[in-house]
């Protein structure tokens, strides 16, 4: 790139940057340190712009301002404290707090952990305008939104009133049979069953969930996003019901509906997707819980499941945790 092109790109980027930060309140401070010495990025040149090599005095004093302004800004000191609670409001302690500060124009943050006390308190220090938080813990799930967030340094916490971040504790893990089914082409108008062993669209009669997918009138003539379809959704011999608690793992013992169905007609809020968490009670007695995604077309339909299945009869349905802390 040529030199004049790189100032340029630099000059962009830097006046887009200042103006967000002062958008978002974040005021730059003449005197802004290091609260925690050894967490700040590496020493640069005190006249080089960031990752061009380029010196600031190739640059007319407008532009060496808005770059020291820019520095000052990432350089401004940020103190953040927090807190672990369970889905009770028990603190957690023990948890691993991972962090990664904003504390860098264009690169990576510097990264860090901590642990928080027997009261579920931790306290982050350092610089930049803002820190990324993760918080988990054996025995625990972590909850997507809520066990992470980003909080802005201008954002008020303190120890009284900290920013909270939730698990829920891990019951007992029951083994599951674990079927995810890629995605299958389902005709238009023929009933299809889905088998939770073999992860495959069967005839009626020969699988666990029943699917039926129709469109009103012939297909020739409706128009991409326009056309009126239906989908039917059952447990033959059994039941069906939503899952609207996605920490919930005991499947309900009663409430159980024979069918749910979809009606989507063309105009303003047409959709051509049908997506639902479903409680299943099998026709044997046993439970399943899974994860349905059906997308329609004017020809055909494209169907995915995840389930899991407890062949044992039990109402427990927990999995455990994957590699990120979250329940399957």
């Amino acid at each position: 790139m040529k030199r004049a092109n790189r100032i340029a790109l630099l000059l962009a980027v830097v006046s887009l940057a200042t103006w967000w930060l002062m958008k978002v309140g974040i005021v730059p401070s003449k005197t802004a340190s290091s609260a925690c010495p050894g967490m700040n990025s590496p020493a640069r040149a005190a006249d080089e712009t960031p990752d061009t090599g380029l010196s600031l005095s190739d640059l007319p004093e407008r532009d060496r301002t808005a770059i020291n302004v820019l520095k000052q800004i990432y350089a401004a000191p940020i103190s953040i404290y927090g807190r672990a609670l369970d889905e009770k409001g028990t603190p957690v302690g023990g948890a691993a707090v991972e962090y990664s500060l904003n504390d860098k124009y264009f690169k990576e943050g510097t990264k860090g952990t901590t642990t928080t006390d027997a009261l579920g308190r931790f306290r982050i220090q350092g610089t930049g305008v803002s820190v990324y938080v993760h918080v988990q813990r054996q025995g625990y799930y972590t909850i997507p939104g809520r066990s992470n967030g980003s909080i802005r340094a201008n954002q008020s916490t303190s120890l009284e009133e900290p920013a909270v971040f939730y698990l829920t504790a891990a019951g007992s893990p029951q083994s599951l049979t674990h079927m995810a089914m890629i995605t299958k082409r389902l005709p238009l108008g023929i009933p299809m069953e889905i088998s939770l062993t073999n992860r495959k669209l069967v005839p009626a009669g020969l699988g666990c969930l029943r699917l039926e997918v129709w469109v009103d009138g012939p297909p020739q003539g409706h128009k991409y996003n326009n056309f009126p379809w239906h989908c039917r959704v059952s447990v033959p011999g059994g039941g069906i019901v939503e899952r609207t608690d996605q920490m919930a793992f005991e499947a309900p013992a009663e409430g159980y509906q024979t069918t749910i169905e979809l009606s989507v007609k063309p105009g303003e809020n047409w959709r051509d997707f049908f997506e639902k968490d479903l409680w299943l009670h099998l026709a044997d007695n046993s439970y399943a819980r899974g994860k349905l995604y059906l997308s329609a077309d004017s020809d055909a339909a494209l169907v995915s499941f995840d389930s899991y299945w407890n062949q044992t009869g039990s109402r427990n349905l927990e999995a455990g945790a994957n590699d990120f802390g979250r329940a399957k």
